[in-house]
């Protein structure tokens, strides 16, 4: 039988963001995940790593169960992501996935935990969920609920392991058809453009909360696949009314969304 959900951390070689992770995972009453640690490029990346296993064995000798995967060598971060994955699928039936420059807020797991459900994946045509939500489209009320949109942006996500498993054996022949990256100015090679361009060919969306829930603090000039800007910092907002089980479909807001996305998209993409 597999286990309900999983959790998968991904290092490689940012020790003090990594820390700053974990202790948002924590703060969060969860105490039990995988850290997968991609292996090093040179001696730095070395040292880096070995404080990060340091770190991790620490958190381990205060109760908290923490199951720590080491690459040997450096795969890179789609390699990496994916074999993550793969392993927590085989494992349980749903998971969730965190970067190592994504601090995560007070309701994060809630959010995640009450959309992770077969039912609501299935009715909606849900491919995932994610956390990250724009400046510019949270809720003025403050009002935490559910929204479908149509983009994906891997900042604290998850789906259903069957979900992952199928795009798994895909094969690829989804790229041959429509290629969701037509209008994006991009030709760098993230792990989520396969995933993307799969889900986009099935008509599948995602759920967003109406508030951010995920704080990226990747954006210093310390990320491989990002550049450095200001642009998406973010403060917690504490909700006023928590209404997770409320799912809007609201198509001119999709939009809005997708067009922010492709306004910043060259900032991540």
């Amino acid at each position: 039988m597999k286990e309900s959900i999983g959790i998968g951390v991904f290092a490689y070689n940012r020790p003090s963001h990594l820390k700053r992770v974990l202790y948002s995972i924590i703060n969060n009453k969860i105490k039990s995940f995988h850290l997968f640690i991609d292996g090093p490029k040179n001696k730095n990346d070395l040292e880096n790593i070995k404080t990060i296993n340091f770190i991790a064995k620490e958190m381990n000798k205060k109760k908290f169960q923490i199951f720590i995967h080491n690459q040997k060598k450096n795969i890179g971060l789609k390699k990496s992501i994916i074999y993550g994955a793969d392993r927590l699928s085989q494992k349980y039936d749903k998971f969730i996935i965190i970067e190592d420059d994504c601090v995560i807020y007070k309701n994060f797991f809630t959010f995640m935990k009450k959309n992770l459900k077969d039912n609501i994946f299935q009715k909606y045509d849900i491919a995932a969920i994610y956390a990250f939500q724009f400046n510019e489209i949270q809720d003025t009320k403050m009002s935490l609920h559910s929204l479908l949109v149509s983009n994906f942006i891997p900042w604290g996500w998850g789906t259903l392991s069957n979900n992952w498993i199928n795009f798994r054996r895909s094969k690829k022949r989804y790229l041959k058809s429509k290629n969701y990256f037509k209008n994006l100015k991009t030709n760098k090679n993230f792990w989520s453009k396969d995933f993307i361009n799969y889900n986009y060919n099935k008509n599948l969306r995602y759920i967003v909360p109406s508030i951010n829930l995920v704080k990226n603090i990747g954006f210093d000039g310390t990320g491989v696949n990002s550049v450095a800007t200001s642009e998406f910092n973010t403060k917690e907002k504490i909700p006023n009314f928590i209404e997770i089980n409320k799912l809007i479909i609201d198509d001119k807001l999709n939009l809005k969304h997708q067009n922010h996305l492709y306004k910043k998209a060259n900032l991540f993409y």
